[in-house]
């Protein structure tokens, strides 16, 4: 499975483990399954596809997911990597949960249960973000030293891994962007695009400065 697929189904274990005390083992071959699987993969998978039967990929775009029960099976499926992983927590969170309040440990709400079960209506629910970007700015403090250089490698994962969880993702880029938009060539050609201040025009085409008149 690709990477980001394999540590959201290890985070999946974690989780299922803690709610239950139960050993949840995770098997690649079909035939080592017991008791009742949770299939997570690509809706192309051979041991996916056949339950999932035809889709429509507008259905799911970008990034949704199907959570299926059949044939005493549970399929956790998407069309995309990105959208498996947030089969996974959408599971997590909607229908056995799960929350993540806060980056690290202290923002895990994971509930108890003697039997973790869960019903879906129907037996399917397909779901699509209704936003394509969800994901609002963290900042942190700038590493200074290298003990505080370690603590912010970790409060970084765990920020990461924060967002991952809440199936936090953005498409495209924004923030300080035109730069790459309005280049030198850009101003040179259209010099009223400048900024106006101080009587005169200011071109700038750079990360840390660059702007247009916006009048």
């Amino acid at each position: 499975a690709p990477s980001d697929i394999r540590e959201a189904v290890d985070d999946l274990v974690y989780h299922l483990e803690r709610m239950s005390d139960a050993v949840v083992p995770i098997v690649t071959d079909m035939s080592e399954v017991k008791g009742m699987p949770i299939l997570i993969g690509v809706v192309t998978d051979e041991n996916i596809q056949p339950l999932m039967g035809p889709i429509d990929e507008d259905n799911y775009w970008p990034n949704g997911y199907t959570i299926l029960t059949k044939d005493q099976r549970v399929v956790l499926a998407a069309p995309s990597s990105t959208g498996v992983r947030n089969a996974i927590y959408g599971l997590l969170e909607d229908h056995l949960g799960c929350h993540w309040f806060a980056p690290g440990r202290i923002g895990e709400h994971i509930p108890r249960h003697s039997t973790v079960t869960f019903d879906i209506p129907g037996g399917v629910e397909t779901v699509k973000p209704f936003y394509e970007i969800r994901l609002p700015w963290y900042s942190s403090y700038r590493s200074i030293g290298p003990e505080l250089e370690r603590a912010d490698a970790i409060e970084t994962n765990d920020r990461l891994l924060f967002k991952i969880r809440n199936r936090m993702e953005k498409r495209g880029y924004y923030g300080h962007y035109w730069y790459k938009i309005y280049t030198e060539d850009v101003f040179t050609r259209y010099p009223d695009l400048a900024p106006f201040y101080d009587g005169k025009r200011h071109p700038s085409a750079k990360e840390s400065g660059g702007q247009i008149c916006m009048s």
